[in-house]
Protein backbone atom coordinates (compact mmCIF):
# COMPACT_ATOMS: atom_id res chain seq x y z
CA UNK A 1 0.00 0.00 0.00
CA UNK A 2 1.26 3.31 -1.08
CA UNK A 3 -0.44 6.34 0.63
CA UNK A 4 -0.27 9.86 -0.39
CA UNK A 5 -1.98 11.67 2.29
CA UNK A 6 -2.34 11.11 5.96
CA UNK A 7 -5.39 10.63 8.41
CA UNK A 8 -5.14 12.32 11.67
CA UNK A 9 -7.62 12.36 14.14
CA UNK A 10 -7.88 16.00 15.38
CA UNK A 11 -10.87 15.22 17.65
CA UNK A 12 -13.51 12.67 18.47
CA UNK A 13 -15.65 14.33 14.98
CA UNK A 14 -12.76 15.14 13.07
CA UNK A 15 -10.46 13.74 10.52
CA UNK A 16 -7.06 15.79 9.25
CA UNK A 17 -5.99 14.61 5.87
CA UNK A 18 -2.97 15.92 4.80
CA UNK A 19 -1.65 15.23 1.11
CA UNK A 20 -3.07 14.85 -2.54
CA UNK A 21 -6.11 12.05 -1.94
CA UNK A 22 -4.73 10.28 -5.34
CA UNK A 23 -5.10 6.40 -5.55
CA UNK A 24 -7.15 3.79 -4.33
CA UNK A 25 -4.72 3.30 -0.93
CA UNK A 26 -5.94 7.07 0.12
CA UNK A 27 -9.12 6.00 -0.74
CA UNK A 28 -8.98 2.90 1.55
CA UNK A 29 -7.92 5.07 4.40
CA UNK A 30 -9.59 7.63 4.51
CA UNK A 31 -12.91 5.20 4.50
CA UNK A 32 -10.94 3.25 6.96
CA UNK A 33 -10.47 6.37 9.27
CA UNK A 34 -13.79 7.22 8.53
CA UNK A 35 -16.08 3.74 9.19
CA UNK A 36 -14.29 3.73 12.39
CA UNK A 37 -15.98 6.58 13.52
CA UNK A 38 -19.14 5.92 12.17
CA UNK A 39 -19.21 2.81 13.42
CA UNK A 40 -18.71 4.38 17.40
CA UNK A 41 -21.53 6.43 17.08
CA UNK A 42 -20.25 9.31 15.35
CA UNK A 43 -23.15 11.01 14.02
CA UNK A 44 -21.68 14.07 12.86
CA UNK A 45 -18.42 14.56 11.44
CA UNK A 46 -15.83 16.78 9.75
CA UNK A 47 -13.52 15.56 7.51
CA UNK A 48 -10.47 18.23 6.54
CA UNK A 49 -8.38 18.22 3.54
CA UNK A 50 -5.73 20.68 4.30
CA UNK A 51 -3.84 19.66 0.91
CA UNK A 52 -5.58 18.31 -1.66
CA UNK A 53 -6.39 20.12 -5.33
CA UNK A 54 -9.22 16.97 -5.82
CA UNK A 55 -10.34 13.67 -4.60
CA UNK A 56 -11.15 10.86 -6.20
CA UNK A 57 -14.85 9.71 -7.58
CA UNK A 58 -14.61 6.84 -4.73
CA UNK A 59 -14.44 9.10 -2.44
CA UNK A 60 -16.81 11.09 -3.77
CA UNK A 61 -18.93 8.12 -3.75
CA UNK A 62 -18.14 6.86 0.32
CA UNK A 63 -18.92 10.25 1.46
CA UNK A 64 -22.06 10.58 -0.34
CA UNK A 65 -22.97 6.68 1.12
CA UNK A 66 -22.37 8.00 4.32
CA UNK A 67 -24.55 11.01 4.29
CA UNK A 68 -27.61 9.54 2.61
CA UNK A 69 -27.32 6.17 3.32
CA UNK A 70 -25.81 6.31 6.54
CA UNK A 71 -27.47 9.24 7.87
CA UNK A 72 -23.92 10.71 8.98
CA UNK A 73 -24.02 14.51 9.27
CA UNK A 74 -20.87 15.68 7.25
CA UNK A 75 -19.12 18.81 7.35
CA UNK A 76 -16.35 18.98 4.93
CA UNK A 77 -13.53 21.47 4.66
CA UNK A 78 -11.11 22.31 2.19
CA UNK A 79 -7.98 24.55 1.93
CA UNK A 80 -7.74 24.55 -2.06
CA UNK A 81 -9.76 26.72 -4.07
CA UNK A 82 -9.60 23.77 -6.87
CA UNK A 83 -10.98 20.89 -4.73
CA UNK A 84 -13.88 24.10 -3.25
CA UNK A 85 -14.25 24.64 -7.30
CA UNK A 86 -15.02 21.00 -7.83
CA UNK A 87 -17.33 20.38 -4.76
CA UNK A 88 -19.36 23.60 -6.45
CA UNK A 89 -19.26 22.02 -9.69
CA UNK A 90 -20.78 18.44 -8.68
CA UNK A 91 -23.33 20.51 -6.93
CA UNK A 92 -21.92 18.79 -3.31
CA UNK A 93 -21.29 21.77 -1.48
CA UNK A 94 -24.73 21.98 0.54
CA UNK A 95 -25.06 18.05 0.81
CA UNK A 96 -21.18 17.97 2.16
CA UNK A 97 -21.82 21.00 4.21
CA UNK A 98 -18.19 22.43 2.59
CA UNK A 99 -16.26 25.29 3.58
CA UNK A 100 -13.31 27.21 2.53
CA UNK A 101 -10.36 27.65 5.48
Amino acid sequence: MEHNIKVELENSNTLKITGDVKNIDDYQLLKENAIELRDKGVQSLTIIFADSSSITSSVIGFLLKLVQKDGVNLNIKVAKDSLYSLMETLSLNSIFNVEKI
